[in-house]
């Protein structure tokens, strides 16, 4: 198409110079690109969401090592004492408030594509955890019964994991209910 020298285009936005459109005025702004998967770009791992989720990655890796001292200090007659498995309960009952707690922050935000990544995320702390546990046993088949057991327990961790993820995201989904009904009233 060619135009008159000085002609602009119908947004005005472009001037004819004899040889090819340029902007007029100010450069147009830049256009974003849009990123082709909701977890890859500057939203999605907000600072809030990074911070959840490093504590509940450390919450989570904790019960472990608990687990392992209480299991060195069994009886002889392999019971643990009251104070043990109030330990162990406590750690684990962080653990699983933990996981609701970044569920519900999930759902909340809407983000629940991103459950998939935090439970793998999980899967992997619970299941270094346990080849750690197993390396530190005095069983020399450990190292086996290790690489095994990985094999073994991957798919129902994640599950496990997944789930509660869900529920907590379910939870906090609910809660943002009323805020969205008034949102759409105004």
């Amino acid at each position: 198409m060619t135009a008159t020298l000085g002609a602009r285009s119908d947004d005005g936005r472009w001037v004819w110079n004899g040889y090819e459109w340029r902007p007029y005025g100010f450069p147009p702004p830049p256009q974003r690109v849009k990123s082709w998967h909701p977890m890859i770009g500057r939203k999605a791992w907000s600072p809030l969401l990074l911070a959840l989720t490093a504590g509940w990655l450390i919450v989570l890796g904790v019960w472990m090592p608990i687990l392992i001292v209480v299991a060195h200090r069994i009886g002889p007659d392999g019971t643990i004492s009251r104070t043990q498995g109030g330990a162990i309960l406590a750690a684990l009952g962080l653990a699983g408030t933990a996981t609701l707690v970044l569920g519900a922050h999930l759902g909340w935000v809407r983000k629940p594509w991103q459950l998939l990544a935090e439970s793998m995320l999980g899967t992997t702390v619970l299941l270094a955890w346990y080849v750690l546990a197993m390396a530190a046993s005095s069983d020399p088949g450990a190292d086996d019964a290790a690489g095994v057991g990985v094999i073994i327990l991957t798919v129902p961790t994640w599950v496990l994991v997944f789930l509660l993820l869900v529920v907590g995201a379910g939870a906090g989904a609910v809660a943002r209910l009323p805020r969205l009904r008034r949102e759409r009233r105004t």
